[in-house]
């Protein structure tokens, strides 16, 4: 089981996705699968990020 630390800058992402009307039982259960270690769906679309950003991953939930 993982242990996550939600930084000012995620807390701040999070109230503006809550403002925007996006659907936030999707973002809890995604964290929900991270935090219990379990595989991500293919649809996620999770990756590993480049350059300076190299030693973090990204998912998408819903659409840009």
């Amino acid at each position: 089981m993982r242990h996550i630390k939600f930084s000012n800058l995620f807390k701040k992402d999070i109230r503006k996705c809550e403002k925007r009307g996006r659907n936030m039982q999707k973002m809890k259960a995604v964290i929900e699968l991270i935090v219990n270690d379990l595989s991500l769906p293919l649809a996620l679309k999770d990756h590993p990020l480049k350059g300076i950003w190299k030693p973090h991953r990204e998912l998408h939930i819903e659409p840009d």
